[in-house]
């Protein structure tokens, strides 16, 4: 009886979670899935998808070697991050955005219209305030997301989100930025 009264108790709450999509089981794969989870897949996707395309951008457009350079890297780190959350969407049943965001593309297409150092002024701190909006995404994921693999993708992926910061730091600070950068206002990052 008491079995009963419970499953019963039970089944409303579950199906109001369906309904709000806030926990969806996942295929056995690290435990259920959470809107938290689901909101940094989905971030983490356009993020990959950004950092990609502007690496890309970067390596042929930028004056500065160090910007190249880290473009180049942009597109071989993130790549790879991205094929790992692929395989673990899909595992997880998660379609993961394999393109930038609306915002995202706004910031690419004003890199389209820049080379040299006028590009190098503009890249480099968006690199920088988009690596420090992306480490506070995994930084939250891997606490307080619910699914363990997606946690621990979210962790494995921090220390080199940190070196990819501080590489940029780097960078920027040998960027000699003397003329006004043509950014939109208010400037919009990556993962806000």
């Amino acid at each position: 009886m008491r079995a009963a009264l419970i499953r019963l108790c039970a089944l409303p709450a579950a199906v109001a979670l369906a309904a709000t999509g806030a926990a969806a089981p996942a295929s056995a794969a690290g435990g259920r899935v959470s809107a938290q989870d689901r909101a940094f897949v989905a971030e983490a996707g356009h993020g990959g998808a950004f950092e990609v395309a502007a690496g890309r951008m970067a390596a042929q457009q930028a004056h500065d070697k160090g910007v190249r350079a880290f473009g180049n890297r942009m597109v071989a780190d993130h790549t790879k991050a991205g094929a790992e959350l692929t395989a673990l969407g899909k595992e997880l049943g998660l379609e993961v955005p394999d393109a930038p965001s609306e915002e995202q593309d706004a910031i690419l297409t004003l890199f389209g219209t820049t080379t040299g150092p006028v590009f190098d002024c503009s890249y480099a701190p968006v690199e920088y305030f988009d690596h420090v909006a992306a480490i506070g995404a995994f930084e939250k994921e891997a606490d307080q997301g619910r699914n363990a693999k997606l946690k621990t993708f979210a962790r494995k992926a921090l220390p080199l989100l940190r070196e990819h910061q501080t590489m940029i730091a780097d960078t920027l600070a040998d960027v000699r930025c003397t003329a006004p950068v043509p950014l939109p206002t208010p400037i919009p990052i990556p993962g806000d």
